[in-house]
Protein backbone atom coordinates (compact mmCIF):
# COMPACT_ATOMS: atom_id res chain seq x y z
CA UNK A 1 0.00 0.00 0.00
CA UNK A 2 1.09 3.38 -1.09
CA UNK A 3 1.42 6.60 1.05
CA UNK A 4 -1.85 7.57 -0.96
CA UNK A 5 -4.08 4.33 -0.85
CA UNK A 6 -6.34 3.92 2.15
CA UNK A 7 -6.24 0.17 1.91
CA UNK A 8 -10.25 0.21 0.95
CA UNK A 9 -8.75 0.70 -2.52
CA UNK A 10 -9.32 4.41 -2.51
CA UNK A 11 -7.07 6.95 -3.40
CA UNK A 12 -6.86 10.23 -1.41
CA UNK A 13 -4.38 12.98 -1.76
CA UNK A 14 -2.38 14.69 1.50
CA UNK A 15 -5.17 17.06 2.24
CA UNK A 16 -7.59 14.69 2.75
CA UNK A 17 -5.29 12.16 4.59
CA UNK A 18 -4.59 14.95 6.99
CA UNK A 19 -8.02 15.85 7.32
CA UNK A 20 -9.05 12.99 8.29
CA UNK A 21 -6.22 12.65 10.84
CA UNK A 22 -7.65 16.01 12.01
CA UNK A 23 -11.16 14.02 12.28
CA UNK A 24 -8.98 11.05 14.17
CA UNK A 25 -7.91 13.57 16.72
CA UNK A 26 -11.00 15.53 17.13
CA UNK A 27 -13.15 12.23 17.92
CA UNK A 28 -9.94 11.16 20.12
CA UNK A 29 -10.40 14.08 22.01
CA UNK A 30 -13.93 13.30 22.97
CA UNK A 31 -12.69 10.75 25.70
CA UNK A 32 -10.42 12.23 28.32
CA UNK A 33 -6.99 10.64 29.03
CA UNK A 34 -8.22 9.60 32.43
CA UNK A 35 -11.23 7.81 31.07
CA UNK A 36 -9.11 6.02 28.67
CA UNK A 37 -6.24 5.19 31.62
CA UNK A 38 -9.46 3.52 33.28
CA UNK A 39 -10.42 1.72 30.55
CA UNK A 40 -6.70 0.45 30.30
CA UNK A 41 -7.02 -0.47 34.71
CA UNK A 42 -10.28 -2.42 33.75
CA UNK A 43 -8.50 -4.57 31.46
CA UNK A 44 -5.67 -4.94 33.45
CA UNK A 45 -7.91 -6.49 35.65
CA UNK A 46 -10.00 -8.54 33.87
CA UNK A 47 -6.73 -10.05 32.90
CA UNK A 48 -5.15 -10.27 36.37
CA UNK A 49 -8.82 -11.94 37.87
CA UNK A 50 -10.31 -13.60 35.44
CA UNK A 51 -8.10 -16.76 35.36
CA UNK A 52 -9.16 -17.28 38.85
CA UNK A 53 -12.64 -16.62 38.74
CA UNK A 54 -13.60 -18.19 35.59
CA UNK A 55 -10.13 -19.82 33.87
CA UNK A 56 -12.60 -21.53 31.17
CA UNK A 57 -13.56 -18.05 30.01
CA UNK A 58 -10.05 -16.53 30.17
CA UNK A 59 -8.92 -19.27 28.05
CA UNK A 60 -11.11 -19.04 25.50
CA UNK A 61 -10.45 -14.98 25.58
CA UNK A 62 -7.25 -14.70 26.65
CA UNK A 63 -5.97 -13.51 23.10
CA UNK A 64 -8.99 -11.19 22.42
CA UNK A 65 -8.01 -9.57 26.47
CA UNK A 66 -4.58 -8.89 24.94
CA UNK A 67 -5.50 -7.46 22.30
CA UNK A 68 -7.97 -5.28 23.22
CA UNK A 69 -5.11 -3.93 26.10
CA UNK A 70 -2.89 -3.46 23.17
CA UNK A 71 -5.46 -1.27 21.17
CA UNK A 72 -6.04 0.68 24.15
CA UNK A 73 -2.62 1.06 26.00
CA UNK A 74 -1.83 2.63 22.35
CA UNK A 75 -5.09 4.89 22.29
CA UNK A 76 -3.68 5.84 25.89
CA UNK A 77 -0.47 6.82 24.34
CA UNK A 78 -2.09 8.71 21.53
CA UNK A 79 -4.27 10.68 23.95
CA UNK A 80 -1.41 11.72 25.79
CA UNK A 81 0.23 12.88 23.03
CA UNK A 82 -2.43 14.72 21.70
CA UNK A 83 -2.84 16.56 25.24
CA UNK A 84 0.43 17.42 25.07
CA UNK A 85 1.10 18.94 21.89
CA UNK A 86 -2.29 21.09 22.66
CA UNK A 87 -0.60 22.08 25.84
CA UNK A 88 2.65 23.16 24.49
CA UNK A 89 0.38 25.04 21.62
CA UNK A 90 -1.14 27.04 24.53
CA UNK A 91 1.87 27.72 25.75
CA UNK A 92 3.19 29.09 22.46
CA UNK A 93 -0.15 31.28 21.65
CA UNK A 94 -0.33 32.78 25.52
CA UNK A 95 3.75 33.52 25.07
CA UNK A 96 2.32 35.46 22.01
CA UNK A 97 -0.09 37.26 23.26
CA UNK A 98 -2.35 35.85 21.01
Amino acid sequence: MNAHETGLGEEMDLREIKARVDMVTTIARSISVEDAQVVVNEIARTETLTPILDPTWFRANMTNLDHHQRVARAFLAFRQEVESVLQEELVAKQGRGD
